[in-house]
């Protein structure tokens, strides 16, 4: 089992870095 702290989708991760560049 993948820890979800560690572990994170292709999607989630896409999701997360168009959230930072949203942020900044």
């Amino acid at each position: 089992m993948h820890s979800t702290l560690d572990y994170k989708s292709p999607e989630e991760y896409e999701n997360e870095r168009k959230t930072t560049k949203l942020c900044v």
